[in-house]
């Protein structure tokens, strides 16, 4: 899975540009836990009305993932990079960053649950599995590894549907 943060910035330069004769760009963009951080180092020629100028810009990026993804394995690139002149002395670049290799967490809650038993104190644990959307009872059963008749035993299941809580026995 992969998600897509579109980023835009304006800046403004010198003089006024006739044309844009070279651009390039650097980014030293990192994952901090579930933050993406870095800056873009953006470097360039323009042709102006008084003759040929440089233009060297930092900015600076910051955005914020999921905490539902798992992002241990990700992946930060840059899909697209292009500007525009927006005005006669202000310049807008524009960038999709793409992070890769992101999963979903599965969401599920651990509990035990004291059973009650004659001059018995015993304890079953078992995990509620709250349902995703794809998900159907062949997948849960295969994911938790348990049988169909266990998961009915514990649940009374009619239609299965995004956000219903299963309980899911440990064996």
């Amino acid at each position: 899975m992969k998600v897509t943060i579109p980023f835009k910035h304006e800046f403004l330069l010198t003089n006024s540009i006739s044309e844009v004769l070279n651009i390039s760009y650097e980014h030293n963009l990192e994952r901090e836990d579930y933050e993406i951080k870095g800056n873009f180092i953006i470097d360039g020629e323009y042709e102006s009305n008084i003759g040929n100028e440089t233009f060297n810009y930092t900015i600076p990026f910051s955005s914020y993932l999921d905490s539902d993804l798992k992002v241990d394995d990700s992946i930060i690139t840059i899909d697209d990079f292009y500007y525009e002149i927006i005005s006669p002395n202000r310049l807008e670049v524009n960038f999709e960053i793409v992070i890769d290799n992101l999963d979903t967490k599965p969401v599920i809650e651990d509990r035990e649950e004291k059973v009650e038993e004659v001059n018995s104190d015993s304890y079953s644990t078992y995990k509620v599995y709250i349902v995703r959307t794809g998900d159907t009872i062949s997948s849960i059963l295969n994911r938790y590894n348990i049988t169909e008749e266990k998961l009915f035993e514990y649940n009374v299941i009619n239609d299965l549907k995004a956000g219903d809580k299963i309980i899911i026995p440990s064996e």
